[in-house]
């Protein structure tokens, strides 16, 4: 990864997650972090990082709340975890 980059990639417990402005990075973080999380819909572009929270889920689904446990990684939205609200629907 090239230097410029390396301060994006946030590391922690063996997993990378990509943070960067939209979407000139969304290539590099897509092929090397393991969560992404844009403020842009991601869609299918990104095949390889675990677990994706982009624009189109949070509107869909509310908040995430991301779980990284040992070498699993665990997303939880707030429509899974309470349910859809009727004014959300």
């Amino acid at each position: 990864m090239p230097a410029e980059n390396a301060a994006n990639v946030r590391r922690g417990q063996g997993k990378d997650s990509g943070a960067r402005p939209p979407p000139a990075a969304l290539e590099d973080d897509c092929r090397s972090a393991d969560i992404v999380i844009a403020p842009f819909t991601v869609g299918k572009r990104c095949r390889a990082a675990r677990v994706i929270v982009d624009r189109r889920m949070l509107h869909a689904e509310g908040a995430y709340a991301l779980y990284v446990e040992g070498l699993s990684i665990r997303a939880e939205s707030v429509a899974e975890a309470r349910g859809q609200r009727p004014w959300g629907a």
